[in-house]
């Protein structure tokens, strides 16, 4: 069913003219039920050009899980949607959107068994049903593509800024859809015109950036696949720029795609309030999504200081055996030190959420928890040195109290 040379022949083949395009569109597996995640492609203009359409339509075609042997497989209704980044015209342009005909064996089995053999006789069985959403979803999926292509000579190639091409997804990424995961199609050494002499300023300078541009990926899953010469001090800029813009990068790879986490099965949402720098109590949210392993996937905590503050953490999700109690153990790799520009060293300052701290600990039963956000060897947020009554350190964290939140998109 998945792989269509023919029509892969005919895309790699075409000559380019102009037409306006509109988006493909193919809803009709949308909403039963609606999945925990949803896929963005970002096709940057700059390489979306003849001499190395080959890279990006099939890096397209696998992400959208029509190769024989896809390198990630998009989950059963998982909606699926391909913008390009416009440089010329500093916008963003809906090529296509959709939901995947994946289905699990085990629903697949469960429909088969309503199946009659005039179903099977007719071609109306589950089976041929499947069959036909998917050649339906594959094949809107190229029809796109050759869409794509017929607009490359419209592109600007070489000019026009790639942040502000971003700025209209802030419309474009509804949490409604799922939990956002990005696969960003670009040129490491198009992305800007400045030159650093090491990672750190790399990494300064895309935060700054970011946090200047204020572009909202909704706390994404980003995966940087690169078309252009490697270049790691540019990738540095690049995850800094993301994660300013509330999306971390879990994975980079020139020419090709990384590799990726395990998909989530269950989220939870948690909010609540805590004192934070001075005796004012601000609202926290925490999103953490976890797979298959109880490991978490694309999870966050939000402050809302002024404006939100997005850090990324990562651990392990455990429960006792009757699951009333379960708790969350961060593993102390990211959180505050995700905003760390420095890539040899933990700084630990008010300039980072939650002053550069790594580990985070949530304890949860039936549908409160209480969270604790603490770095060991650590005394207060200034890094000075307190005593208690007896003499002893005391050792600085943020304490406080959340609650679930049901049918709440974060």
């Amino acid at each position: 069913m998945k792989y269509y040379p023919a029509i892969l022949g005919f895309l790699y083949s075409l000559t380019f003219f102009y037409s306006a395009h509109a988006a493909v569109s193919i809803s009709q597996n949308c909403g039963k039920p609606a999945p925990i995640r949803q896929t963005i492609i970002l096709l940057d203009s700059a390489v979306a050009t003849a001499e190395n359409k080959k890279q990006w339509l099939n890096t397209i075609l696998d992400i959208a899980d029509a190769l024989k042997k896809p390198s990630t497989s998009l989950l059963p209704y998982e909606r699926l949607n391909l913008f390009v980044l416009d440089r010329q015209s500093e916008d963003i342009a809906s090529y296509f959107t959709g939901c995947s005909a994946n289905i699990s064996d085990e629903s697949l089995s469960e429909l088969k068994q309503q199946d009659s053999f005039i179903d099977t006789l007719l071609g109306t069985d589950s089976q041929s049903i499947v069959d036909g959403y998917k050649e339906k979803f594959y094949k809107g999926m190229v029809l796109a593509l050759g869409q794509v292509n017929q607009q490359i000579k419209t592109f600007d190639h070489n000019e026009g800024s790639f942040e502000n091409s971003l700025l209209r997804l802030r419309n474009s990424v509804k949490l409604s859809d799922g939990i956002p995961r990005v696969f960003l199609i670009t040129d490491l050494n198009k992305i800007t015109n400045k030159k650093f002499n090491n990672k750190e300023d790399a990494g300064r300078a895309g935060i700054e950036l970011g946090k200047t541009v204020g572009i909202d990926f909704s706390r994404a899953e980003m995966y940087v696949i690169n078309l252009g010469q490697p270049n790691p001090i540019l990738q540095t800029y690049l995850d800094g720029f993301l994660l300013a813009s509330k999306a971390y990068t879990h994975g980079a790879r020139n020419n090709g795609i990384p590799k990726v986490d395990d998909a989530p099965v269950q989220k939870i949402i948690l909010s609540g309030r805590v004192q934070y720098g001075d005796k004012t109590l601000w609202p926290v949210q925490i999103r953490v999504a976890i797979d298959s392993g109880g490991n978490l996937v694309n999870s966050w905590i939000s402050i809302a200081i002024h404006k939100s503050e997005d850090s990324p953490f990562r651990g392990k999700y455990l429960c006792n055996k009757l699951k009333t109690e379960c708790t969350i153990e961060g593993d102390g790799t990211l959180l505050g030190q995700a905003w760390n520009p420095s890539t040899n060293k933990e700084m630990f300052s008010d300039e980072f959420p939650w002053a550069g701290f790594r580990y985070i600990q949530i304890g949860i039963k039936n549908d409160t928890g209480n969270v604790k956000i603490f770095q060991p060897g650590l005394f207060t947020v200034n890094s000075n040195e307190k005593n208690n009554g007896d003499g002893k350190k005391t050792t600085f964290n943020w304490d406080f109290e959340v609650n679930i939140l049901e049918n709440t998109d974060f």
